[in-house]
């Protein structure tokens, strides 16, 4: 049996900083999340912490499997189109859509 990831020794509190980080930073910038968590005086490497961020996307993202994915999409189908109006707001509609929806695939198939 595998060893249980650093990610999970970390406090509740911190892990959830770091996974609002992740969420943030559209999972990605690994260095600088192992360099804050040293900072807040933790050592987990950017290996640990993308196969942390791999295995637990769903949840990080605020989606939970056993309800399923439609349970969640439109919330997240919402969030989608606030992130494509924001990055957008000059566009017209289907351009606006049209990235709303490529975040959305984005996010659930990776």
């Amino acid at each position: 049996m595998g060893r249980i990831n650093s990610v999970f020794k970390l406090p509740v509190e911190l892990r959830q900083k770091l996974n609002t980080q992740l969420r943030d930073n559209n999972f990605s910038d690994y260095v600088y999340l192992e360099s804050w968590l040293k900072d807040e005086g933790f050592f987990v490497s950017k290996s640990a912490i993308f196969r942390y961020a791999q295995s637990n996307r769903l949840e990080i993202l605020g989606l939970n499997e056993d309800e399923g994915y439609e349970s969640s999409l439109p919330d997240m189908r919402a969030r989608c189109l606030e992130s494509a109006i924001a990055i957008n707001h000059d566009g017209d509609i289907e351009s606006v859509l049209k990235d709303a929806d490529r975040f959305l695939k984005w996010i659930y198939l990776g």
